[in-house]
């Protein structure tokens, strides 16, 4: 930064120059710019009409001095016009020769002016290998000849060194590190030249400083030096583009090194005013090319960091464009055939960053080709200007603050004893705010009034021992600092149970801002939010799980005007109970009432392993509910003993609700409980009755012969015997009699067994059979069994049928 600084107040002890002897632009077809305000305007009346190369100069205040350039009527030839748009008596094709160069050299023209004569100024012109012209000259113009409009007194010089033929069509110049010197440098083939000025011999023709490097240049596009003199960049429209190191000391190039632009053809370049990023611009002469325009960071310290942060900043279809930076520290874009020009806002920027705006500068009807006059590049050096703390400068910049904002400016230390004099212009008056030895300018608890421009003049005598005026300004603009609500939290049940679902986190806009002008976005931390970064935000709906979100408020205005606020993203488990919950039903007991009332107990939670369909019982709550609106509860110390309110069943409703979320994540379902009618038993007991002739008293019996009798229902229902009454009510399968047709009593004469009567649905009552057996009658009355015997009828032997006589039976009672 010293080094910078040094070779600006160098710069300005030469003849006092400022920033305004390059705030008149004029090129392309009859196409002007002003730049004295900081803004370009256009300007109405030019003469020159050329493809390519073209110059022009103001003076210290912005007064147009002269332009240069070339026309399709002379197009191998340059002419010099005066301030009033009239050529110069000895630099006019159209009245004498004119000056060598051509209408479609690269840079047919560079004024530099001569260290120590304000009035005078050197002309240096290149020609056209295209053209059959090529070659480097020189001019001397003197601004005291025809009646103080200018002409050219002296030239043409040839610097070609026996080489016009080949020579390319490339030249530049920067302020020498020696007092009231500059360097103007060009080249031919593989050899640069450069040319030492200053204030004794003028140009110092016959020693150039020759330096031979193993380059194949070729000879149309642009060579630029950067502001502080110590890199050097030539765009080769064939062979390449290249970055050199050049010693402002010596006037040596050297160090080549080869720019990737990805098989591009470069031709327009230029630096920013840090020297720290490298523009370079691509395309080709015929129209309908591509034209891309490059960012390189040449701060990086190898060839190959630098390559690496090539940023493509804009692409389009149309020829190839000069790139020139302003006195305003903005680049401007050539386009071809069109009546607005593209500028590149803030250079020192990364990337997007640097806010690129494709043809929105309007030339006011006149056309742009492709070439844009250049400029000796310190001559756009301010006096740099910081906010303190910082090293961005402010200079021709608008510097948006928030209101209530303290703020300190501080310019770059400047040799000597310089004197600092403040004014601010609020665009009704202009207002001196300091003037002495202190540099800083603090500004407190700013606002609106506050708004305007702000300048800084600087005098002192520099190391030349010349008195010098530096000049740096800034404008101020001031925005409403937002306030950021928190909101609450968002709240969302995972409707996979995913873990993520989408947020809609636009619809807490309206609780955490609800100014006008301003905007709100959303980051993942704080960081980011604070940063704001274009494109680092979240779009809406934004899927997550659980999380915290910050939200930034800016002024849509003034992005650092903002504010900060954050809320959480809740996720929960949402509830999926069993659309499809079974039956709950149970035969009619007397748990309630009496077994025939259809009213019972039941246990609700006997469905929970059901209703919660493999859901963590741990995570959810069952509740239940008498009614579809779920208004009417079951209490819960009845969800285990439940008296069916309504007579043989009703449903249930159940309510599943996440135990960390009851308000909104839970599901409903319900199901069926019904009482099951018992049998209706005609009888509890009935009686078989067999008789038995053998004294054992032991007969078998159909244990089926009275179901009938037992019940009215029995034709749909199931009878079971058993033997006990304590197996017929258990209905254990095995214990049943297995025979009930043939079934023998086991006690003599009397036994009982139990018949289990079940409805289809397995609803039962138990009754009573008794089994009677009771001695025949024979047995009875003491009979002795006689038999009797006859042989069959011999007349008849197949019907065995005979006559008995039982007249010998006698009885005894």
């Amino acid at each position: 930064m010293k080094k910078l600084i040094y070779i600006f107040i160098l710069l300005f002890s030469i003849t006092s120059f400022s920033q305004q002897e390059a705030s008149k632009w004029y090129f392309g077809r009859n196409a002007a710019l002003d730049f004295s305000s900081g803004n370009p305007i256009p300007i109405s009346g030019s003469e020159l009409n050329t493809d390519e190369g073209c110059s022009s100069f103001a003076d210290s205040s912005g007064n147009l001095l002269f332009y240069i350039g070339a026309n399709p009527v002379f197009p191998n030839n340059l002419t010099v016009w005066d301030r009033n748009d009239n050529p110069m008596p000895n630099a006019s094709p159209a009245l004498g020769t004119g000056l060598e160069g051509d209408v479609s050299s690269s840079q047919a023209a560079l004024t530099v002016p001569a260290p120590g004569n304000p009035n005078l100024f050197y002309i240096f012109t290149l020609g056209a290998l295209s053209s059959g012209n090529s070659g480097f000259f020189y001019y001397e113009l003197d601004m005291t000849l025809n009646g103080g409009l200018g002409d050219i007194s002296a030239g043409p010089f040839d610097l070609s060194d026996g080489n016009a033929l080949s020579w390319s069509e490339k030249v530049t110049a920067v302020k020498g590190d020696d007092c009231n010197t500059f360097w103007v440098i060009s080249f031919v083939q593989n050899r640069f030249y450069a040319y030492k000025v200053d204030d004794i011999i003028g140009v110092a023709i016959s020693s150039p400083v020759i330096s031979v490097l193993n380059n194949a240049p070729d000879v149309r596009g642009y060579l630029k030096i950067s502001p502080d003199g110590t890199k050097l960049v030539s765009a080769n429209m064939g062979s390449g583009t290249f970055l050199y190191d050049f010693d402002n000391v010596t006037g040596v190039v050297s160090n080549p090194q080869t720019l990737n632009l990805s098989g591009n053809t470069g031709y327009g370049v230029e630096f920013s005013l840090s020297s720290q990023k490298l523009y370079i611009s691509t395309g080709d002469f015929a129209s309908g090319s591509q034209e891309n325009l490059y960012q390189f960071d040449v701060s990086l310290p190898t060839i190959a960091n630098i390559n690496t942060s090539r940023e493509l900043i804009h692409t389009y279809i149309n020829a190839r464009g000069a790139l020139q930076m302003a006195s305003n520290g903005k680049i401007y874009r050539a386009s071809r055939d069109s009546a607005r020009i593209s500028v590149i806002n803030n250079p020192e920027e990364t990337g997007a960053a640097s806010n690129y705006s494709h043809q929105t500068v309007d030339l006011g009807g006149p056309i742009s080709s492709d070439g844009l006059p250049p400029f000796i590049s310190s001559l756009l050096l301010p006096l740099e200007i910081t906010e303190s703390g910082s090293t961005v400068p402010l200079n021709n910049q608008i510097q948006n603050l928030c209101n209530g904002t303290d703020i300190t400016f501080t310019p770059e230390p400047v040799a000597g004893s310089p004197t600092y004099v403040w004014t601010f212009d609020n665009g009704t008056s202009v207002v001196e705010l300091s003037n002495g030895s202190s540099p800083n300018l603090t500004l407190t608890t700013i606002n609106n009034t506050n708004d305007g421009i702000y300048k800084l003049t600087v005098t002192v005598i520099d190391e030349c021992g010349i008195p010098t005026t530096l000049e740096g300004e800034f404008t101020i603009e001031v925005f409403d600092q937002p306030t950021a609500v928190q909101p609450s939290n968002m709240v969302q049940c995972d409707d996979d149970n995913n873990g993520t679902i989408p947020f809609m986190l636009t619809d807490q806009d309206a609780i955490i801002n609800t100014d006008a002008g301003m905007s709100i976005t959303y980051y993942l931390s704080q960081v980011a939010a604070d940063a704001g970064t274009v494109g680092t935000e979240l779009s809406s709906p934004f899927e997550t799980g659980s999380t915290t979100i910050f939200a930034r408020v800016e002024n849509v205005l003034n992005t650092p005007c903002y504010d900060t606020t954050s809320f959480g993203l809740e996720v929960y488990a949402t509830a999926f109970p069993s659309t499809t919950v079974s039956l709950l039903a149970a035969c009619d007991n007397d748990s309630v009432g009496t077994d025939t009332d259809g009213l019972i107990l039941f246990n609700l939670h006997d469905r929970a392993t059901e209703i919660l369909n493999g859901q963590a019982a741990a995570d959810f709550t069952l509740t239940y509910f008498t009614d579809a609106a779920f208004t009417t509860q079951i209490p819960v110390a009845d969800e285990i003993a439940f008296t069916n309110t309504i007579a043989g069943g009703q449903t249930i409703f159940v309510r599943m609700t996440n135990n960390l979320n009851t308000a909104i994540c839970f599901a409903d379902t319900s199901f069926e409980i019904e009482v099951f009618e018992l049998p209706v038993l005609l009888t509890n007991s009935i009686t078989l009755i067999q008789c038995n002739d053998d004294l054992t008293l032991i007969e078998a019996f159909n244990l089926r012969l009275k179901e009938d009798e037992i019940s009215a229902d029995f034709s749909s229902e199931t009878f079971t015997y058993y033997e006990t009454s304590a197996e017929a009510n258990a209905g254990i399968a095995g214990t049943e009699i297995p025979n009930p047709t043939t079934y023998p009593n086991q006690i003599a004469g009397f036994d009982t067994v139990w018949v289990r009567v079940e409805t289809i649905n397995g609803c039962h009552r138990v009754a009573q059979v008794d089994l009677d057996v009771n001695p025949s009658s024979a047995v009875m009355t003491g009979f002795v069994t006689q038999i009797f015997s006859e042989c069959d009828d011999p007349t008849n032997t197949t019907d065995v049928v005979s006559t008995f006589d039982f007249s010998s039976v006698t009885t005894d009672i």
